[in-house]
């Protein structure tokens, strides 16, 4: 499987390849314009173009592991472990700025608050680096505060609050998470939670923060709600089976968290197990169609088709769980879909319903087109009608799509709205299945 494929998640068919060159790592997904970005151990890193799937190559130098991508300011953000940068892309012109930092220790985790454009960095031993990342700062691009923490592990940002929830993992005594107030780049406040705390997430719905402990198999809730007198405390400890937590994925619609066990039951078995949101316990524990490897790779969720992506390095597979409360097979494995070898990555477009996997040793993308898109619901209300009608012939002749406002009806990207886009919204006119 040497290049992109891209599989009809409904009949589970190859479509399309197109070659790539070299093992990509990581993926980022800018739902904005489309895009998803991967890094390479190579020289060159790349983005994909979700309409077209045309690849653009761009130099970043080698050893690029973790990515983000701010879609509202359209750059991509890279960590860099040979050199101690950070990589920041122009994603309008694929330009290539350095970020240089103050690390003695090799950058790790980045994430990135939409809403503040503030980006954050993860750095060994020495803590949190933020960077200002707006674009009409005197300060874009450059470090504006070093946070020193020991053993920096895993970010979970809460936009609600502008609080970011740092793990401290690597170490069996240790058991703090670190909250960095957004607004002062300080860090208010440490809690106590399990063994080795390693995955973070938020369900920024309910203001809750899940904590995986990795040594002694529990989750800690900790409640994000500055109006609650609980406020930044613990407020449940979840017992889970004997395996690690090692990946945790939140379904903010359904208020369920998923979480990938690293060697449950020595490897006899693969598990996923839920927990409720709403009862802070565990529902079930899914049981995998196939032995896993050491642990999954990653889990991601389409909250738009309520489906759970699995990815399984060992076995090169996907499993999508039907996460749909009221569906008959609720929290069930309803499909096991191939991929290449050694997947790393896997992220979710929901916009399109598109999975992307990252398979290192294949030298490709696997794409799951799991939704029948509609180009034209610009309303996302699951229908192509008059009203998109109305939009699509406004822009309708424009040829400066580069510029604001954005072109509503550019479907393939080429800065223009013309005949090659009437066809394509013609043929999706009257449909009312959009995902």
């Amino acid at each position: 499987m040497d290049g992109l494929s891209v599989i009809d998640g409904a009949t589970n068919t190859l479509t399309t390849i197109i070659e790539l060159g070299g093992g990509p790592l990581g993926l980022a997904i800018d739902e904005a314009n489309n895009r998803v970005y991967v890094s390479h151990s190579d020289t060159n890193n790349m983005r994909i173009d979700g309409f077209t799937h045309d690849v653009a190559y761009f130099p970043a130098g080698p050893f690029n592991f973790e990515l983000a991508v701010n879609g509202q300011t359209n750059w991509a953000y890279y960590t860099n472990d040979w050199t101690n940068t950070i990589k920041a892309v122009n994603g309008a012109t694929l330009d290539v700025s350095l970020i240089p930092v103050a690390a003695d220790h090799a950058l790790e985790d980045v994430a990135i608050n939409s809403l503040t454009n503030r980006i954050y960095v993860s750095s060994g031993h020495q803590g949190i680096f933020v960077i200002d990342g707006d674009p009409v700062s005197s300060q874009f691009n450059n470090v504006i505060a070093a946070i020193y923490t020991l053993n920096p592990c895993e970010m979970a940002i809460n936009e609600n609050t502008n609080l970011i929830y740092l793990t401290h993992g690597g170490d069996s005594d240790e058991r703090s998470l670190t909250v960095i107030d957004g607004a002062t780049n300080i860090a208010s406040k440490v809690i106590t939670v399990g063994l080795d705390p390693e995955p973070v997430v938020v369900n920024a719905s309910t203001n809750r923060i899940y904590v995986g402990n990795t040594d002694d198999s529990t989750v800690s809730v900790i409640d994000g709600s500055p109006s609650s007198i609980t406020f930044n405390q613990v407020i449940a400890t979840i017992p889970l089976l004997s395996g690690n937590p090692e990946v945790l994925a939140v379904n903010t619609v359904t208020n369920r968290i998923y979480i990938g066990y690293d060697e449950i039951g020595y490897g006899v078995i693969g598990v996923i197990g839920v927990i409720n949101g709403a009862t802070n316990s565990v529902e079930t524990n899914i049981t995998l169609p196939q032995v896993m490897g050491k642990e999954p790779s990653a889990i991601a969720i389409n909250e738009n088709q309520q489906k759970v992506y699995v990815l399984d390095k060992e076995n090169q597979s996907v499993y999508i769980i039907d996460g749909n409360p009221s569906s008959a097979s609720f929290n069930e494995v309803i499909q096991t879909l191939p991929v290449g070898k050694e997947p790393d990555d896997l992220v979710i477009n929901e916009t399109t319903g598109r999975v992307y996997v990252a398979n290192r040793y294949s030298n490709s993308i696997t794409v799951l087109a799991t939704g029948n898109l509609c180009e034209g619901d610009f309303g996302n209300d699951k229908d192509v009608d008059g009203s998109d009608l109305a939009v699509f012939a406004a822009d309708f002749g424009r040829t400066d799509c580069a510029s604001a406002p954005a072109c509503e009806g550019d479907f393939d990207n080429d800065n223009d709205v013309d005949g090659s886009n009437l066809v394509v919204f013609a043929a999706n006119f009257g449909r009312t299945d959009c995902p």
